[in-house]
């Protein structure tokens, strides 16, 4: 009987010592084991540093900051590093260690690429800077730069306008940048 009439029948084909379906096992499992090592050997190292707040209205003049704003920021900072820690594409590198640099080059949007060094202090392959540009408390934009750490050039720029300064708005925002953009982007070509 063939290999392929054994199949069809259910029977096992013993070659040497292995039993067939067996050996089909374990080669699948070697398989998949190595394809999980490949997968984790691709992620990127991304530093995701806090959101900085950009607050243009008549309101952020005259007031200066809201602690509920100041809250917000760390709210979708947070939220951006859960979702990309829980892709398979990114490993998100903690920033405490390099809290003390980015106070005093901040804000890190406008620093001239400063986040390139910072980011590469802290072992991160990407610097991903974000801020909140406020017109008015009806009108937001969230605004995301990505940095190749080793080229120091920008990888990804994005925006999305939100609209509310609400918990709820910034995260809607915030979720739908990560998934219709980030997410898709092509991290690996530079857009300068």
């Amino acid at each position: 009987m063939n290999i392929r009439a054994a199949l069809i029948h259910g029977r096992h084909i013993v070659s040497g010592s292995i039993c067939f379906p067996a050996a089909a096992i374990w080669i699948a499992l070697i398989a998949a084991t190595a394809t999980q090592a490949n997968a984790d050997a691709r992620k990127m190292r991304i530093a995701i540093f806090d959101f900085e707040l950009q607050d243009a209205s008549h309101e952020g003049a005259i007031d200066g900051e809201r602690p509920d704003q100041i809250a917000r920021l760390k709210l979708v900072s947070s939220e951006l590093r859960a979702l990309m820690q829980a892709t398979d594409r990114f490993e998100v590198v903690d920033i405490a260690p390099a809290r003390a640099m980015v106070a005093e080059k901040g804000p890190l949007i406008y620093c001239n690429g400063c986040d390139r060094d910072i980011a590469r202090e802290i072992g991160a392959d990407l610097a991903l800077t974000g801020l909140v540009y406020k017109v008015s408390n009806l009108i937001l934009e969230i605004h995301i730069h990505v940095r190749d750490v080793e080229s120091g050039k920008i990888v990804s720029k994005l925006a999305s306008s939100i609209r509310g300064n609400t918990d709820e708005s910034w995260l809607h925002g915030i979720r739908w940048m990560f998934k219709n953009r980030l997410i898709t982007a092509d991290l690996g070509k530079s857009q300068q």
